[in-house]
């Protein structure tokens, strides 16, 4: 798979392996650029950047937080620099949730 697909793969699986998966998003860290974003709803068009906007906060040691949802981010061995963010509601089980999310990158981004 080229780079182009396994973003997409990746974010196509998120919300259909995971459970009150909302939003996910892979953003190159190194630049902060949003490699692909998908919601399971219709929303402006600034929210699906929020996924990039979270990274890079978070990695510049700053405090990444939501009154509606969980946020997870992943980084696999084989591609470093990328970060799958993913947003689920607050009611999920977070054990389930990152076991799922770890499954996911390590199926479609070969960690």
């Amino acid at each position: 798979m080229n780079p182009t697909q396994v973003v997409d793969a990746t974010l196509t699986a998120f919300p259909a392996t995971m459970p009150e998966c909302r939003a996910s998003g892979i953003v190159d860290r190194a630049t902060g650029t949003p490699l692909g974003a998908d919601t399971v709803e219709e929303h402006p068009g600034e929210v699906p950047d929020a996924p990039a906007a979270a990274t890079v906060n978070l990695f510049q040691g700053r405090t990444v937080s939501s009154d509606h949802l969980v946020h997870l981010f992943l980084r696999s061995r084989a591609t470093p620099d990328d970060v799958a963010v993913v947003g689920c509601g607050r009611e999920a089980n977070v054990g389930t949730l990152m076991a799922q999310a770890r499954l996911v990158v390590r199926e479609h981004a070969g960690a």
